[in-house]
């Protein structure tokens, strides 16, 4: 299979690249060395003049001994079990492949193709997601065969099997040590991008992102446009982990995310790319770009998984910007497409009955705006009791029955006892609610404006209890004294 001498890790011109492996395509990218796999199947020669008709199988050139030649050895049993077994590898039939292989090691346990055997009944188990038995055999192969051409590859997926279990830790340390003994071997750029992904898994996002650099930095690299979003993503999730609207992480992520969408547009990764490019302006509460970037995804991607969410935020966005009637179009739009509860659908309908009080208080079309407010703090309460929504449903629905029976004069009795039922709702249910005194406030108070005095003073001396601190106080000993 030829003897592979090695590349410096710098170069000028693609003949000092040159790994004297005719599986590789070496070149000269940036000053650095670039080795990547030919394709199964390619051409080569795996400069033994008894085999034909050779070609590379996973890096490696496989030929078939080929006895006609003058001078050769006949064939033995174990190499016609080989290359039958190779066969069914090359034609993807892993089922079939690994159960030669499997019989070829217990055949020919002393056979000169043990070590190909061994390595490519891992691959099959690994091609099948058969981890454990593939972990096992990848991991066992080391021992057995330290100076076998397919050594490295056999550390590589060793550390990938891990990764698709799930180890990451355990993964990471094995692409680290990979990439410290390796120079030149063909899953370099590969071990990589893995180690970042390992160390995204356990939220390590600085060394994520350091991983993730130097493909980044390859601009030929396959593996680009994803490197280029798990680094965005690593540098997402280290702003939030920060805490700050103002973190430098959210500017860092929104750079290698333009990267991806720019340089990558069919890019698997793009419906991906576009909705963190988006996310991370709503982190820093850029909140115009958040519009543009979710419709952009809205637009691209009809079938993308993330299309709620984006919908969802672009939504929020325009209710922050104070577009009101722009902000319940689109929660309409949404909660009309999302009839079932979905994780934001709670967040659609509470933040478009705020869109409609917020129009009232403007006194736009005041009574309609209240009562479809109504509507939708009531739809969250029914289909989502126990929301993080919840509370200031019950609370803004009583808000906005208070307005209709206080300021507009609505059905006053109906709508005073729904408002009560709502404010008893915020600090019953959920008394450690952040609006569970201004709901005792307005409790009281709307006893008051329905001359039910000796009711006020009891709410009052509860509200004393629960909250003596409170701002809110005062005022509904205020409104009391009047009654």
């Amino acid at each position: 299979a030829g003897e592979c001498h090695g590349v410096p890790a710098q170069c000028t011109a693609a003949s000092d690249c040159n790994d004297n492996n005719a599986c590789t395509n070496d070149s000269c990218t940036s000053g650095a060395c670039k080795v990547l796999l030919k394709v199964n199947g390619a051409v080569c020669d795996d400069g033994d003049a008894c085999s034909s008709d050779d070609g590379c199988v996973a890096g490696v050139c496989l030929g078939t001994a080929d006895p006609t030649t003058p001078g050769c050895t006949p064939l033995g049993p174990d190499e016609d079990a080989f290359q039958a077994a190779l066969a069914l590898y090359s034609a993807l039939d892993y089922t079939g492949a690994m159960a030669a292989f499997d019989a070829f090691r217990t055949a020919f346990p002393t056979s000169a193709r043990l070590d190909n055997a061994v390595f490519l009944l891992a691959r099959c188990q690994f091609e099948l997601g058969l981890l454990a038995p593939a972990r096992d055999g990848f991991e066992a192969f080391a021992g057995l065969f330290p100076t076998s051409p397919f050594a490295d590859d056999a550390a590589y997926y060793l550390a990938r099997t891990d990764f698709e279990l799930l180890a990451f830790s355990t993964a990471a340390g094995e692409f680290q040590a990979f990439l410290d003994s390796q120079s030149t071997s063909n899953f370099i750029e590969f071990a990589r991008y893995y180690l970042g992904r390992s160390e995204y898994e356990q939220g390590h996002w600085g060394a994520a992102v350091a991983a993730l650099q130097p493909v980044i930095d390859t601009p030929a690299s396959a593996l680009r446009d994803a490197a280029l979003y798990w680094a965005g993503r690593s540098s997402y999730e280290w702003g939030r982990a920060d805490g700050s609207p103002g973190s430098a992480h959210f500017p860092e992520a929104e750079a290698y995310l333009l990267q991806g969408i720019l340089g990558y547009p069919a890019s698997s990764y793009g419906d991906n790319l576009h909705y963190y490019y988006g996310m991370a302006a709503w982190q820093r509460g850029a909140h115009a770009a958040v519009v543009t970037r979710m419709d952009a995804l809205l637009a691209s991607y009809p079938s993308s998984t993330y299309r709620d969410g984006a919908a969802y935020y672009a939504a929020r966005a325009e209710y922050e910007l104070a577009h009101y009637p722009s902000a319940i179009s689109r929660f309409d739009a949404f909660i009309a497409t999302w009839p079932a509860p979905t994780g934001y659908r709670d967040g659609a309908l509470y933040y478009a009955g705020r869109a409609h009080f917020q129009q009232g208080v403007l006194g736009v079309n005041a009574a309609l705006e209240f009562q479809a407010a109504t509507v939708r703090f009531e739809s969250v309460v029914s289909e989502s009791p126990t929301s993080g929504y919840a509370d200031n449903a019950h609370y803004f629905g009583a808000r906005s029955y208070h307005r209709l029976a206080k300021s507009l004069g609505v059905s006053p009795e109906t709508n005073y006892a729904a408002a009560l039922a709502h404010y008893r709702a915020v600090h019953e249910t959920f008394p450690s609610s952040s609006y569970a005194d201004n709901a005792w406030r307005y409790e009281v108070e709307a006893d008051v404006e329905q001359g039910l005095c000796g009711d006020a003073q009891t709410a009052l001396g509860a509200f004393q209890t629960a909250f003596p601190s409170s701002s809110e106080l005062a005022k509904a000993v205020a409104s009391v004294q009047g009654c």
